[in-house]
């Protein structure tokens, strides 16, 4: 295999298992989280970041244990995700690729949603707005994919916060790529959560 091939089959190996780690994570399923270790790893965060957990877990065991005790942590019913690559391949052939979209977005598709992130203006009425599901200064996440994001379209203006938000809108995936989805709320109103 020529060096370029090499390099592109090893990065896209590398997204492909950031994303299983992301999907793992925010569908709280244990034994694939913790397959994605090796026996003897370690999973070691510095103290020292701001903001962020302190974590010193080595082999199975106690990384099992440490993600159970976050995972039991995240309140029922709250849906996170982590698109940090976004890009699973269902089909990967030539030319051609295709995309996995997580099934309980399928799901949802069509269906009144509540999500949670920070907002990126898209218009000055404030009618447009990016919901990113990352703050931007997670030490933790990768930079921003087109899957991390949902369009929100509002009939009444939503005004520019810094935290966190609850939004409530009607969801829909607006297109699929090689690119990865892109979805979308309308109808969105800001909740006070």
């Amino acid at each position: 295999m020529m060096e370029a091939e090499t390099q592109t089959a090893d990065r896209l190996a590398i997204l492909e298992q950031i994303a299983r780690y992301s999907y793992a994570w925010d569908d709280r399923d244990l034994e694939a989280y913790v397959a994605l270790f090796a026996e003897g790893a370690a999973f070691v965060v510095d103290p020292e970041l701001p903001g962020g957990p302190s974590v010193d877990a080595h082999g199975h065991e106690a990384i099992r244990a440490w993600a159970r005790e976050r995972m039991d942590a995240r309140a029922p019913g709250v849906q996170v995700r982590h698109h940090q690559s976004g890009t699973l391949f269902e089909e990967l052939d030539g030319d051609r690729a295709r995309t996995l979209v997580p099934e309980d977005l399928l799901e949802q598709e069509g269906e009144t949603v509540k999500a949670v992130g920070f907002l990126l203006p898209l218009s000055t009425s404030g009618d447009r707005q990016f919901l990113m599901e990352t703050s931007p200064h997670c030490p933790f996440c990768l930079p921003i994919t087109r899957e991390s994001l949902i369009e929100l379209t509002s009939d009444e203006p939503i005004g520019f916060l810094l935290r966190a938000v609850v939004v409530e809108g009607l969801f829909d995936i607006a297109d699929e790529t090689v690119e990865g989805s892109l979805y979308r709320m309308t109808n969105v109103e800001l909740l006070d959560e």
